[in-house]
């Protein structure tokens, strides 16, 4: 009997962690040294696309610290493939318009900066 109630606390806590992974996922906002799922716009907490992501596929406002690169993994699609991203930096706010890939800047390094505002648009 203490087998068996051993083995089903095991599959039980197996399967609420893969719940709980699948549904973070899923959702494409958050994950760990994922890569930018095509049509977001992706904040990291590591340099060169690594650490906790953060995808957006729709304008967004908010407050994500600490952010050190960006990568804009949007659809080639008239008014709606570039995307201005809003930061604060030592207490001055920024905003900069990325291209999608492979035209520059589509891609950025930063050294964690405070990121606002991210909103979808035409061309830069």
């Amino acid at each position: 009997m203490r087998k068996r109630t051993v083995g089903m606390l095991a599959a039980t806590g197996a399967l609420a962690a893969t719940i709980s992974f699948s549904g973070t996922a899923a959702a494409g906002e958050t994950g760990t040294t994922a890569a930018c799922p095509k049509g977001a716009f992706c904040m990291y907490t590591g340099q060169n696309q690594t650490g906790t992501m953060y995808a957006r596929y729709s304008n967004w406002s908010g407050t994500l610290y600490n952010i050190k690169s960006v990568y804009n993994n949007g659809h080639p699609q008239p008014g709606y493939d570039h995307v201005n991203f809003t930061w604060k930096y030592q207490g001055r706010t920024y905003t900069k318009c990325f291209h999608y890939p492979f035209d520059t800047p589509y891609k950025l390094n930063y050294v964690g900066v405070t990121a606002k505002k991210v909103v979808w648009r035409g061309e830069c």
